[in-house]
């Protein structure tokens, strides 16, 4: 979620720190990558994230870090999808602002495959999906969608694979996308959420632009992290990147 507040400042919340349970959950899943998708042949992983939620997610290469807005009076703000896979970035598509879980199923079935339609057919027949735990992912139709769509193929709440809460380290679009696309979109002020939308197609624009090399770079990052993750048996691992 892109959010604009007037008459706002910013304050840093230092990201929380994962149970002990997640933190064994983390490891048993970063283990289920390696071994299934990275050190498998040509498996190829489509990482999506939604942000529905009022705080702002900022992700660095190096670290993440959480931002609150506060002290505003007004506000507006866009809900995005996005995607990386195989070094192509999928989307932006613009969701609505209270997403519900049948305009989610809706998004996956009618919107979804034209997103997906510049990526060669060899790699969407392998590639997975991700997806947190948001109430709309967690729809009974739209699970039962994504099981035949990506049969053993996604990963998230009550899917083939768990994913756990409070990783966004390991995630692509939490620790890269999101940050880069934030920064172009807030480099001047944002005025109308019109003009917020137009800011977020040329951020993907701009992204596009780049050489390929920028994201199937991001890509290797999430790799070393999840082996990293395994080093620290799912604690922090952010001295080591």
């Amino acid at each position: 979620m892109f959010n604009v507040y007037k008459r706002y400042y910013l304050k840093t919340i230092p990201a929380e720190s994962s149970s002990v349970n997640g933190s064994y959950r983390t490891k048993q899943l970063i283990k289920i990558f390696l071994e299934e998708l990275f050190l498998r042949t040509r498996q190829y992983l489509l990482e999506m994230e939604s942000i529905i939620s009022e705080i702002l997610m900022y992700g660095l290469l190096i670290m993440s870090m959480l931002f609150k807005r506060t002290n505003f009076q007004h506000r507006f703000s866009v809900n995005v999808w996005a995607g990386i896979v195989n070094g192509i970035l999928i989307g932006p598509h613009i969701l609505p602002d209270r997403l519900t879980g049948e305009e989610y199923l809706n998004f996956l079935q009618n919107h979804l495959p034209n997103l997906l339609e510049e990526v060669p057919i060899n790699i969407r027949q392998n590639m997975w999906l991700l997806q947190d735990g948001a109430p709309p992912h967690f729809r009974r139709d739209v699970r039962e969608f994504l099981d035949n769509t990506f049969p053993n193929r996604w990963i998230g709440r009550n899917g083939p694979v768990a994913w756990p809460p409070r990783s966004p380290d390991l995630t692509p679009c939490d620790f890269f996308l999101w940050g880069y696309m934030k920064n172009l979109v807030f480099k001047t002020p944002v005025n109308t959420r019109e003009e917020m939308i137009v800011r977020i197609e040329q951020a993907a624009a701009t992204i596009r632009g780049k050489p390929i090399s920028l994201l199937c770079a991001v890509t290797e990052q999430g790799i070393k992290r999840a082996q990293c993750c395994i080093t620290e048996n799912g604690a922090n691992f952010e001295h080591l990147i």
